[in-house]
Parts: structure tokens; C-alpha cells; sequence
């Protein structure tokens, strides 16, 4: 069931889901944009030898931490980065959600999940999101703006407890970690 409008806003405010309560929108919570981004690096691209596999180690330098400045950050076209949601959210347990481009963003061509837009029972921290340029255009993110909106649904059965997951607590974007959950230096 997604939970909306009195429902969703007394839910906010008993679980403090995000810090700022003025993110509601009636049957979502808006989600803005933070200034820590995670960009391919060309040159190290370049460079590969071999592709990057799934569940092995990264290639040091394939990503660079860069930090979105006033201006914003043009995204090229068919181009792709990290960022993460400058709210630091938490779902309570018993409710899973689920994030969704903004429409207007949507309807520049750019998509800010690759299908990975859960926020699973129990997470807390910042959310990371896979923005996409699928226009043959460049388009100017600027830092906070709205650009996606986090649905809630109540799960059908309790959990037997929080997610405990490698990316719980994030403060960031995050990359692929090994899925041996060892850490990797960007």
C-alpha cells in the first residue's frame, strides 16, 4: 500500500524520514540534489585493459569525488555520474521506498536510477543515485534542486530486522564495493 497525503505527512513526522518536513509533496517526499559527485575519470578510462568486472575490485581512479559548485554541473550527453540525495534519510522498519525521477527532470531525457531506487527497512543515510543523460543535449544540475521524489509503501510482514547492508550510513555516493564488502579507495 504507498502511503500519501495525512498519512505519508504523519509518517515523516513521527520517523523523521528526512530532517526537513517541508520535503512533503502530498504522495511522495522530494528529494534534492547534494554537491558530492562521483564522475568517470576519461583518462583512466582510457586506459583500461580489461573491463571492469562485477564483484571484484575496482580499478583505482576510474571515478573522481568532485563537488558540484553554484554554477551547477553540465552533464553531457549520454553521459552518466553519482551523486546521492542531500537528505540523509531513514525508513522506518515495516516500510520500504521506492525513488522516482522527477517528472520535469524526466522530461529532459535524464534519469537519476538505473532501476536501483529502493531504500530498503531499517536504511539510513544519504541515497545514491545513477543520473543518466539519455538526451543528445547537455543539461545543467544545479546543487539542490529536486530531482527525485521517494515513495513509501507498507510491507506486507515485519522484517526480522534492519537493512544492515554495505552502503548503511552512507555520507555519500557510493561505487560498487567487492562483494566480499571490503571497502575500496576511489
Amino acid at each position: 500500500m504507498l502511503i500519501v497525503g495525512k498519512n505519508l505527512d504523519a509518517l515523516m513526522h513521527q520517523h523523521n524520514i528526512v530532517d526537513d518536513l517541508t520535503r512533503f509533496d502530498n504522495t511522495s517526499i522530494a528529494l534534492r540534489l547534494d554537491r558530492s559527485i562521483l564522475v568517470p575519470n576519461q583518462h583512466e578510462i582510457k586506459n583500461l585493459k580489461e573491463p571492469v568486472t562485477y564483484g571484484h575490485a575496482i580499478p583505482e581512479g576510474l571515478l573522481t569525488l568532485e563537488r558540484i559548485d553554484d554554477d551547477g554541473y553540465t552533464l553531457l550527453p549520454q553521459a552518466a555520474i553519482l551523486a546521492c540525495t542531500y537528505e540523509f534519510v531513514k525508513m522506518p522498519m515495516g516500510y520500504f521506498g521506492f525513488i522516482q525521477t522527477k517528472g520535469s527532470l524526466a522530461r529532459l531525457l535524464v534519469s537519476i536510477t538505473c532501476t536501483d531506487g529502493q531504500v530498503e527497512s531499517g536504511y539510513q543515510g544519504r541515497v545514491t543515485l545513477e543520473i543518466v543523460n539519455h538526451a543528445p543535449y547537455s543539461v545543467c544540475l544545479p546543487p539542490l534542486a529536486s530531482i527525485a521524489q521517494l515513495f513509501i509503501f507498507k510491507t506486507s510482514t515485519r522484517l526480522a530486522g534492519p537493512y544492515d547492508g554495505r552502503y548503511q550510513h552512507a555520507d555519500g555516493p557510493t561505487f560498487q564495493l567487492p562483494l566480499d564488502g571490503k571497502k575500496t579507495d576511489l
